[in-house]
């Protein structure tokens, strides 16, 4: 029997994983610009279409677009190659003693996938960088009752807490394996 985790020890296994990610972007960023630097900052490619060129808006995504797309892959080598075969588990999962529990079956690398893609790229970022309603859902089922997110709900997964060992067995936060 596992003990779910609780939001505070989820929130801080995420802000770790995020941290560590915006490093890598960091690093890719910083390399991208030693090999060819950009030729306008997204701000000022707004304001040159502003004043009528809209090529540079076009310009600035022709140039962003190989680095968006590294930033994917190792979005996808982080938060779903690494858990897949690390025992389904990040650094800041590992960090926190936290993991994700598949409840029903085996995880599949495409469980693992829509889990990791949905939950954490389409969900929390969105929360956390654009404070959308998608966003606000998951944090209220996080905060709720039943202290899980929608990607656990789509993926039929828990998160579980490494350290603590149930204390009750009719507790609600405790899983069943």
């Amino acid at each position: 029997m596992k003990v779910k985790a609780t939001p505070g020890k989820r929130f801080c296994a995420a802000i770790i994983d995020f941290i560590l990610y915006e490093v890598v972007v960091q690093i890719i960023a910083k390399i991208r610009d030693l090999i060819k630097p950009l030729t306008y900052t997204y701000q000022q490619a707004l304001e040159k279409s502003r004043e009528g060129d809209i090529t540079a808006v076009f310009k600035y995504m022709k140039e962003n677009l190989l680095f968006n797309l590294v930033v994917l892959v190792a979005f996808f080598l982080y938060f779903v190659v690494l858990p897949y075969f690390w025992d389904k588990q990040t650094i800041g999962r590992l960090v926190t003693k936290t993991k994700v529990l598949y409840l029903n079956e085996k995880p599949s690398f495409g469980k693992i996938a829509l889990r990791e893609v949905v939950g954490t790229y389409l969900i929390t970022i969105q929360l956390i960088v654009c404070c959308c309603i998608p966003g606000f859902i998951n944090l209220v089922f996080l905060l709720g009752q039943e202290n899980t997110v929608i990607a656990d709900k789509i993926a039929g997964t828990t998160f579980v807490d490494l350290e603590i060992e149930p204390e009750q067995p009719n507790d609600d936060n405790i899983i069943d394996l």
